[in-house]
Order: structure tokens, then sequence, then C-alpha cells
């Protein structure tokens, strides 16, 4: 496993710890709400959106994520099958002063707290369409070829 990837399952292990407030080792919906809360904001989800996202990641349907179906999310999923809530959450998680709008030091950090190989600065030139050296949500998605 390399260096990138294991820090990857390390980040989702603890954010799976630290949502278990239970400490049972799986997750009710109040406690993946609380996660996506915290990871996108408050407004992330709707109450139905959120109940479609957890039966879809709940595979036996017995009300409550193990580590291995929140971890199937986190290292399986399909690209082509992101949706757009996603999108956005991740846009927004990113977007540290909430200005609508990723700048250079904001894609530097995303890089370096998801250990992106890569040179972030390249990949603002490729995304920023307008040239105004920022990365609005549009060209965001536009990017990522959503």
């Amino acid at each position: 496993m390399s260096k990138s990837t294991q820090s990857f399952v390390e980040k989702c292990k603890t954010l799976f710890e630290k949502a278990d407030a239970s400490g049972d080792n799986k997750l009710s919906i109040q406690e993946l709400r609380v996660l996506i809360k915290e990871l996108c904001g408050d407004n992330a989800t709707s109450d139905r959106m959120m109940a479609d996202i957890f039966a879809d990641l709940d595979d036996n349907d017995d009300k409550m994520l193990t580590w291995d179906e929140f971890s199937d999310v986190c290292f399986k999923k399909d690209p082509k099958s992101v949706q757009e809530h996603e999108l956005r959450c991740v846009f927004k998680k990113c977007d540290k002063d909430g200005s609508g709008r990723l700048s250079a030091d904001e894609i530097k950090a995303a890089f370096q707290e998801l250990d992106i190989p890569g040179d972030p600065g390249r990949n603002l030139e490729n995304a920023d369409k307008d040239d105004d050296g920022m990365v609005n949500y549009e060209e965001f998605i536009a990017s990522l070829g959503w």
C-alpha cells in the first residue's frame, strides 16, 4: 500500500471512529448526519437526501453502517456514480473562507490534506477558465469532467 493510500485509509478510519459517538463500531443515520454536517456544512443535505445516502450505503439494510460499508464508499466508488451533492460537499470543504471560489492557497491546502500528487498551481491554471486566479464551482466540476 502506498504512503498516500495508507494516509487516506487512516483519515477515513479516523472520520469513522470520530463519527461513532455510541462506540459500537457502527454508524447510525444520526451519526452519519453529524459527520456530513461537519464536513460539508449544515445545509449539505436534506432529510430525504440523507435517507437516500444512508440507504445506498447500508448494504445489508440493518440501519447501521459498518466500517466495511463505510470504507466501500471511500475506496471503491465508481467515479461515474458520483452525485452532485458529493461534489458540492468536496468543494465546500476545500473552500475554507466560504467565498464560493477556490484560491491557489485553498487548492494547495486541499492537495496537501488529501495527499494528492501533482502540481496544485497547474491544476488551478487548467481549471480557471475565466483567468481570474480562482476556481468557482462550475469550473471545479468542469475540471473533473463532470
